[in-house]
C-alpha cells in the first residue's frame, strides 16, 4: 500500500539562487528616479533603496507624504518625523539594494 504525503512547495528566494554570496543589489541615483509614482515608488534612507510601492496605501500618514520623497533621497524626511521603534524595522521588508556611491560627493 501506498500512502501520498501532500507537502507545501518549497520557495526559493530567486536572489538567493542567482547571488550565493547574497550580495544586495547596488543602484544608482538614477535608477531611483525612474521609479518616483504610485505604480513603482523607491526610496533612498540612508543609503539604502526601498521600494515602498506596497506599503503606500498602508502608510498611517498617507501615500502623499512617501509620494513628496518618490524616487529621490529621504533619510532627512524619514528620521525627522520620529518613527517608532517598529517603522524603523519595517524597512527592512522592503529593502532592494544599496545606492551606488557618488565619487562626486566625495
Amino acid at each position: 500500500m501506498t500512502t501520498l504525503v501532500q507537502t507545501a512547495p518549497v520557495r526559493v528566494h530567486v536572489d538567493s539562487v542567482h547571488n550565493p554570496e547574497n550580495i544586495p543589489p547596488v543602484f544608482s541615483r538614477r535608477d531611483v528616479m525612474k521609479h518616483c509614482d504610485e505604480t513603482s515608488c523607491w526610496i533612498i534612507v540612508e543609503d539604502k533603496v526601498y521600494d515602498v510601492t506596497r506599503f503606500l496605501d498602508l502608510h498611517p500618514g498617507g501615500s502623499e507624504i512617501i509620494m513628496e520623497c518618490a524616487g529621490s533621497e529621504a533619510s532627512a524626511a524619514f528620521w525627522d518625523k520620529g518613527h517608532s521603534r517598529h517603522a524603523i524595522r519595517m524597512l527592512d521588508q522592503y529593502y532592494i539594494g544599496q545606492l551606488k556611491p557618488d565619487p562626486k560627493l566625495g
